[in-house]
């Protein structure tokens, strides 16, 4: 093994070389009382309401096409002896519960299945 050759041109501090810049101030003071931010988890709740509920079994597909579930990873079936009605998917695999009511398509899912919401 051969060292390492020295460089061959010294370093040179650059005028971009963010430790030789001032640190700038903040552009305003800060303030004693509670700033207010917009809420952050309104969009990802909103997502979750029953008014997103995929109430179609062509809602359910474009939904499960959205998230990258393929067309050979999508299955529509009675699955009422589970029971799970309504949009969901598992593992890999997007699923259509034929049947049930709007409140049965947005309750719930229980073990590895996860509800999908249509936008």
């Amino acid at each position: 093994l051969q060292p390492t050759p020295s460089p061959s041109v010294p370093p040179t501090l650059s005028p971009l070389d963010p430790t030789l810049q001032p640190t700038p101030s903040p552009s305003e003071p800060p303030t004693l009382s509670p700033t207010t931010l917009p809420p952050t988890l309104q969009p990802v709740l909103a997502a979750l309401d029953d008014d997103n509920v995929c109430l179609t079994e062509s809602q359910c597909r474009d939904a499960a096409r959205e998230m990258g579930f393929g067309t050979d990873n999508f299955f529509a079936n009675d699955y009422s002896y589970v029971p799970v009605y309504g949009c969901f998917y598992k593992n890999s695999n997007a699923f259509w519960g034929t049947g049930g009511t709007t409140a049965q398509m947005s309750a719930d899912v229980r073990g590895l299945k996860v509800r999908i919401h249509c936008t």
